[in-house]
């Protein structure tokens, strides 16, 4: 069935008249009657009783009107959803993303994302790196947000799009943490360390160089022993064990929203140029982003732009 005999069949009911409908339509009355002829052809019903003066509407012609409208409008709308895909306008967007950068996500770049594409569906999957790289890999997610350290495959293409300095997260009324401001590594001497996880190993390196460099010896207790340490891939959770007064978090600073614990804990940057971490987009070579997901990489990228012109 042709749709636009469908769209000229609804035209025909609304203008009242064939004449009518013919020359809005611009076409002549004798092939517009010939179209309705083969319409009810074609279904084997009789749809309109034709008199001198207005059209009459069988049952099965209202019938027929009913849904006849239905499927133009759904083509209507059909056609403007998938033009608006292609231009970006709506479409669904699946990002697999580290708790931390997911932790943040929501009220940040994603936020002004959704702000900006009303339209657009956002699937959110939590996971830890190698997760959701994996995602990535299989087709589950379209883009991945991940922060260094992590693997990435041959197959995968990441670009950098934030910078974070680690930072000591710890609550001063049960931590004397002496100074104030940015802190060394070896200012954390002799404290319990909590620490997420994959940078266990970039922070013992990192201790290890700038105590060898310091004529204070200072002396670490070990992250790696359970009773003087805690190691966690979930930041909050590190983040809230400070809070209770157990030790000093040490987490990207990015992942710290002051707002969710008032003046209770205190936040100061780690000054150790190796002890930092970047934030990646990461996708799949071979694949071609679609306008949706291009919009969204733009964004990320246009703000990794702007955080390097003030380095």
């Amino acid at each position: 069935m042709d749709i636009q005999i469908l769209r000229n069949y609804v035209e025909i009911i609304e203008s009242g008249s064939l004449t009518a409908a013919a020359k809005k339509l611009y076409l002549a009355q004798p092939a517009l009657s010939l179209q309705l002829k083969s319409l009810e052809k074609e279904l084997g019903a009789t749809l309109l009783i034709r008199s001198a003066h207005r059209l009459e509407l069988t049952e099965a012609g209202k019938m027929l009107y009913r849904k006849a409208k239905h499927i133009v409008a759904l083509e209507n709308s059909l056609k403007k959803d998938v033009r608006d895909c292609e231009s970006g306008v709506s479409g669904i967007l699946r990002i697999s993303a580290v708790p931390s950068i997911a932790f943040t996500l929501c009220g940040g770049y994603l936020a002004q994302f959704c702000r900006t594409h009303p339209k657009i569906s956002v699937e959110l999957y939590e996971k830890g790196a190698s997760e959701a790289l994996s995602l990535l890999d299989c087709g589950a997610a379209d883009i991945a947000l991940v922060r260094t350290p992590c693997t990435l495959t041959a197959e995968m293409n990441a670009i950098r799009y934030a910078r974070d300095s680690m930072a000591a997260i710890y609550n001063s009324s049960a931590i004397a943490l002496e100074g104030e401001g940015n802190i060394s590594v070896t200012d954390l001497s002799g404290y319990t360390i909590g620490i997420p996880a994959q940078y266990t190993r970039l922070f013992n390196e990192t201790f290890s160089s700038a105590a060898a460099k310091s004529e204070k010896k200072p002396e670490k207790r070990s992250i790696v022993q359970p009773h003087t340490g805690f190691t966690s891939r979930q930041l909050s959770t590190l983040i809230n064990w400070a809070a209770a007064g157990l030790g000093i978090a040490v987490v990207p600073v990015s992942a710290f929203i002051p707002v969710y614990y008032g003046d209770k804990l205190t936040c100061r940057i780690i000054d150790e140029p190796a002890f930092v971490t970047e934030r990646l987009m990461v996708t799949k070579k071979n694949r071609v982003l679609s306008p949706v997901e291009k919009q969204f990489c733009d964004m990320l990228s246009a703000e990794d732009s702007g955080a390097r012109s003030k380095e």
